[in-house]
């Protein structure tokens, strides 16, 4: 059997920005006493997820169902509860239409509880990640994170440090685009203002109504440049006959 090859996903702030999503989605609950389906809210929110990030899916997709030695994960220290990282891995399934990926991995314990069996430390730890996969030592791993993780930076790992990916969706554009969509089938129009001051006790009043995304510093991987290096890990090949390509090229030139 040839090696494995494991493209491992961080989920917050590298695959997308959720922490508005979990801002509605808590006071929807508050309010209603009702948990709305998250996919509901992904939908009316694309731009909560990193851009390029669908891209890279589908060419994983594609690359998947030719070779069964890919594998993709979602590694997480999110704490919320499995069934929240679950419902973002089904969404992004949806999208793509396929089954993508092959294990997901939430955070060791919540609230004390150990919410996931196979990790032994709220660390992302290689020999975690190995008991929960079945990763073996030939194998290789393609590691996106935004944050770095000291233990994952090892022999068999590359790993791509990413400028964590942040959406300001303002409160205005949150509450407006949710109350007048389809979707809101819990809030009436005359109990409007009653929900908005419910989301603005809990979160803040943002009146602040200027959309822009943007990074930080932890790490210094932009999102244009993931996709080749997902490539390039993927297909190797590609990368040395481009190389040769472009020498001959330039051979050509001066003759």
């Amino acid at each position: 059997m040839k090696p494995r090859k494991y493209i491992v996903f961080d989920l917050d702030e590298t695959i997308g920005h959720f922490y508005k999503m979990s801002s509605l989605y808590n006071t929807i609950w508050d309010y209603s006493d009702k948990q709305i389906n998250l996919q509901l809210l992904l939908e009316l929110y694309p731009e909560v997820f990193r851009p390029g990030i669908m891209k890279i899916f589908e060419y994983l997709k594609e690359k998947k169902i030719k070779d069964k030695s890919i594998k993709v994960v979602i590694f997480t220290n999110n704490m919320g509860p499995k069934s929240w990282t679950n419902a973002i891995k089904r969404f992004i399934e949806k999208k793509i239409n396929y089954k993508l990926f092959d294990h997901v991995i939430t955070g060791w314990k919540i609230n004390g509880k150990i919410n996931e069996p196979l990790r032994t430390s709220y660390m992302k730890l290689l020999r975690d990640f190995k008991r929960a996969t079945g990763c073996k030592n030939k194998d290789k791993i393609l590691f996106l994170d935004d944050q770095y993780h000291e233990d994952m930076n090892k022999k068999m790992v590359t790993y791509l440090h990413l400028k964590p990916y942040k959406k300001n969706i303002s409160n205005k554009i949150l509450l407006n685009r949710f109350l007048r969509s389809s979707n809101n089938k819990i809030v009436k129009l005359n109990n409007w203002e009653d929900f908005i001051s419910l989301y603005n006790e809990h979160y803040g009043d943002d009146d602040d109504d200027s959309e822009q995304s943007y990074h930080t510093n932890n790490g210094t991987m932009l999102s244009g440049q993931i996709f080749p290096a997902v490539r390039n890990f993927i297909e190797p090949s590609i990368k040395k006959t481009i190389k040769k390509k472009s020498k001959g090229h330039k051979k050509t030139r001066r003759l």
